[in-house]
């Protein structure tokens, strides 16, 4: 069944891409640019058809990129019978710990260099355990998604 929705041999290594899956990547990315690049400029009542295009890109393409997470996490690991744990320790290695590694030298960098530029945060003991709760919270805010993702990977065997 598996093989029936991602192409034959996707699942065995044989086929090297998935190209629809590889034009939803791009097609994410080109929307990513797009909403965080020179469109938000023009987000301003002049110009209201540029701001809905940007509202309308903001509403989907993260959980684009989610679902093609997911999906892949599903062509994977999940069909592929992979053990929690196993699942626990890629995923760790993957989104934890370079998330760990950059929000430590955030909090680094904003705990001794005074006016760093950038989001207004404590550099407490605290803070620095809420960033996987809040990841908002984060000094480095724009990695949100990588907790997301991880806490995501974490409720697996539930969902």
């Amino acid at each position: 069944m598996a093989e029936a929705l991602i192409g034959p041999g996707a699942i065995r290594g044989t086929s090297p891409r998935i190209a629809w899956l590889s034009v939803l990547q791009g097609l994410g990315m080109l929307l990513v640019v797009l909403g965080h690049g020179w469109l938000t400029t023009f987000d301003d009542p002049e110009h209201g058809v540029v701001s809905a295009v940007v509202a309308t890109i903001y509403h989907f393409h993260m959980p684009l990129f989610f679902a093609i997470s997911g999906y892949l996490f599903w062509a994977t690991r999940v069909t592929r019978d992979w053990s929690f744990p196993a699942v626990l320790g890629e995923k760790t290695l993957r989104f934890l710990w370079p998330f760990l590694v950059f929000t430590a030298l955030a909090f680094s960098m904003k705990a001794f260099i005074p006016g760093l530029p950038g989001k207004r945060m404590l550099t407490n003991g605290w803070s620095a355990l809420k960033v996987l709760a809040y990841p908002a919270q984060n000094p480095l805010g724009e990695l949100w998604f990588i907790a997301s993702l991880f806490t995501m990977f974490l409720l697996y065997p539930v969902l």
